[in-house]
């Protein structure tokens, strides 16, 4: 069988019109050239240039061979690149680990559309209920959402993406008195705690450089936003809300701000893995994904069950 290079030299010289141009090009000798022009004809069988002072023509034969050759040549090149992708595409097992209502608004969209693309991927996402301290998981990526400093791990952190929170009640609430003016007087108002049952509940709150916080006792608590979104709806208390999940309510007048202009601490969305090894590519392809979703989502997190730092409860 030919060399496949003795066709792609053969379209060279033909490109630049001789042997000596296409061997400065190409920085090969200008009778290596002429030898492996010469060894393709005879293998086709038929004169391949008419010599025509220094420049080559081809002949038709050659025309006819070279529109075989730029063929092949482009199928040669489909190959390798079908190789390359094969050989640079993620596979292996990849472990995620993230809070029930984020695997819920995102990543259940990501799942189908990571396998997809990569078949030699095994894809685990694991959103259990239990508390996600990242000192203790053992995962590939874990997406973890907080509203304080990171956790003190040999984990590297990147950050992804901060939603802030809002006060919010139905106006239903105020019928019976008037919207509260400073964050002393939501201590008359019902509330609505996000976090677990264990916890000592108080607002935090800010407005430029003051920070103040005000205790209260919850009328009804969750760890499910859906859950204090429902309630705060049907005028059961004050509520502190992401505002990718309130936006919409707040634009149809169903929810309204409290004490506009003071809020909680937004929360951060960090995606961490493990600093001792480098991300697989699988993990490194998830995590774009991930990050090109954040753009274009109206995401609404709450940090895990069990750890410190909650816009409404202090531990």
């Amino acid at each position: 069988m030919q060399n496949l290079d003795d066709i792609h030299l053969f379209r060279l010289v033909n490109e630049h019109g001789s042997f000596s141009a296409a061997g400065r090009k190409l920085n090969i000798a200008k009778s290596t050239l002429a030898r492996r022009v010469r060894a393709l004809e005879e293998r086709l069988g038929g004169p391949l240039f008419h010599r025509t002072g220094r420049r080559f023509v081809l002949t038709n034969f050659g025309a006819d061979c070279l529109a075989q050759c730029e063929r092949i040549i482009q199928e040669t090149e489909q190959l390798f690149l079908l190789a390359d992708r094969a050989r640079n595409a993620p596979s292996g097992f990849l472990h995620i680990v993230c809070p029930p209502m984020l695997g819920e608004e995102v990543l259940d969209q990501l799942a189908s559309q990571f396998a997809a693309q990569s078949p030699e991927v095994v894809l685990h996402i694991d959103t259990s209920t239990e508390t996600l301290d990242p000192r203790h998981v053992t995962a590939d990526l874990i997406i973890y959402p907080t509203f304080d400093v990171l956790p003190d791990t040999d984990i590297v952190a990147r950050k992804l993406v901060e939603v802030p929170y809002l006060l919010v009640a139905s106006p239903s609430l105020f019928k019976a008195g008037r919207m509260p003016a400073t964050p002393d007087e939501l201590a008359r108002l019902p509330c609505l705690g996000l976090g677990n049952k264990t916890a000592r509940w108080s607002w935090k709150l800010k407005r430029g450089g003051q920070i103040r916080r005000i205790p209260f006792k919850p009328r009804l608590s969750s760890s499910q936003l859906a859950t204090l979104r429902h309630a705060a709806l049907s005028g059961l208390g004050v509520a502190a809300l992401p505002l990718p999940a309130c936006r919409a309510d707040l634009e149809s007048g169903r929810l309204v701000r409290v004490l506009e202009g003071w809020q909680p601490p937004p929360v951060q969305l960090y995606a961490l893995y493990p600093s001792s090894r480098a991300l697989t590519k699988a993990a490194r392809l998830f995590l774009k994904m991930i990050e090109a979703k954040f753009m274009h989502l109206n995401l609404h997190v709450m940090p895990p069950a069990g750890l410190p730092a909650n816009p409404s409860c202090d531990k």
